[in-house]
């Protein structure tokens, strides 16, 4: 392994992590956003949904080209010189060292909303004040931790898929 392919598959994995970063930011933008309509203080709640948009956008776009653009990523920083080896030691593929990563991180993810799913949905049972089914408003907070728990199990299920999409970009180059 070259040491361009290491910080190819680091920087990968940071993207990975970035990704991951961008689906814990939502519900605070959904929570911003919601809190706008029962306040007076519109031009601090749109600011504040301004920021976390914001936030967001530059977390997608880092998301996005740590892990389509990579090597050029690699390039660009110059991470791959002043080395005197020319190779990195060790004897596993790029793809397998990725789904170790996936797997690992949608592991992480899986244990992470694991306990805010069951105390949001206890939450949600318990509070039954004549809410609508999708007005509740332990909903949101439900259906987020529900999807981050459903992300992290098909990250872990199904990291080959995950893994093929990573790496597509650069077998297409």
């Amino acid at each position: 392994m070259t040491f361009k392919s290491f910080w190819t598959i680091i920087i990968k994995m940071a993207g990975l992590y970035i990704g991951w970063q961008i689906i814990i930011s939502v519900p605070q933008l959904i929570s911003v956003f919601q809190s706008s309509y029962s306040r007076d203080n519109y031009e601090q709640i749109t600011g504040f949904v301004f920021l976390y948009g914001l936030q967001i956008a530059i977390y997608l776009c880092l998301s996005i080209i740590c892990l389509f653009k990579s090597s050029w990523f690699v390039s660009i920083l110059r991470l791959a010189e002043d080395f005197r080896e020319p190779n990195l030691q060790l004897n596993l593929h790029r793809a397998s060292i990725i789904k170790v990563i996936v797997i690992l991180l949608g592991g992480i993810m899986f244990l992470n909303g694991f306990p805010g799913f069951c105390a949001n949905l206890l939450r949600f049972l318990q509070t039954d004040n004549g809410h609508a089914f999708f007005t509740h408003p332990q909903f949101p907070w439900l259906v987020f931790s529900g999807l981050e728990l459903l992300i992290g199990y098909c990250m872990m299920a199904y990291s080959s898929t995950f893994v093929t999409f990573i790496e597509l970009q650069r077998r297409k180059s």
